[in-house]
């Protein structure tokens, strides 16, 4: 199991957190994939979840009630400020030290919990395929999404977009504003409003 956790913590480091997408997320992911005792936590991830997900969740999660740890510093939703960089600052040392510290915890955590991560960003081909949806019905979207989480993308009609076209789709009054680059000859249906009459989202609760 421990193997497995290392190779999905090189794969947030290497891939998903890369390119500058998550770059302390992907140095904490490169902390874990050597050290013994991270892989041991992570591995206690019930079938089916993402061992880095829940471990780095979990040390998320405690640093909200020690917001004055040197660790906290990486958590502008802690802070309030914005992230150092991980090539000048690096947040191995804090991390380590952290989960030593509270590795009782961080385990059960990991052991007990389910991870459901959601990306607002995954709207941006939702809302087209949803408004050709609705042209082709010819009436306003019911809407039910299996494995929900936080319902971020039950709401893709309350999101504005930006598609390059010189002009916002969606609901242009939002405050966040979702870019994508369109590629290739053909072109989504962007010139529908999305209308949404019904959404439920189901998830589970642990």
């Amino acid at each position: 199991m421990t193997a497995e956790a290392a190779e999905k913590f090189h794969d947030l480091a290497r891939r998903r957190a890369a390119n500058g997408y998550a770059p302390v997320y992907a140095r904490m992911a490169e902390v874990c994939a050597t050290d013994p005792l991270a892989l041991e936590l992570a591995a206690r991830a019930r079938p089916g979840q993402n061992p880095p997900s829940l471990l780095l969740g979990a040390v998320h999660y405690l640093l909200a009630a020690e917001p004055d740890h040197p660790l906290a510093r990486f958590y502008p939703a802690l802070t309030g400020r914005p992230a150092p960089d991980p090539d000048t600052d690096d947040p191995a040392a804090d991390l380590l030290a952290f989960l030593r510290a509270h590795a009782d915890r961080i385990g059960r955590l990991v052991a007990e919990r389910l991870v459901q991560t959601h990306e607002v960003g995954r709207c941006t081909y939702l809302y087209p395929a949803l408004s050709a949806a609705q042209a082709h019905a010819g009436t306003p979207l019911a809407m039910v999404e299996v494995g929900a989480s936080a319902g971020l993308t039950l709401v893709p009609d309350r999101y504005a977009y930006d598609y390059g076209t010189g002009c916002l789709h969606g609901d242009p009054g939002s405050p966040l504003v979702l870019s994508c680059e369109l590629r290739g000859p053909h072109r989504p249906p962007l010139d529908r409003r999305l209308g949404i009459a019904w959404r439920a989202g189901i998830d589970l609760t642990r």
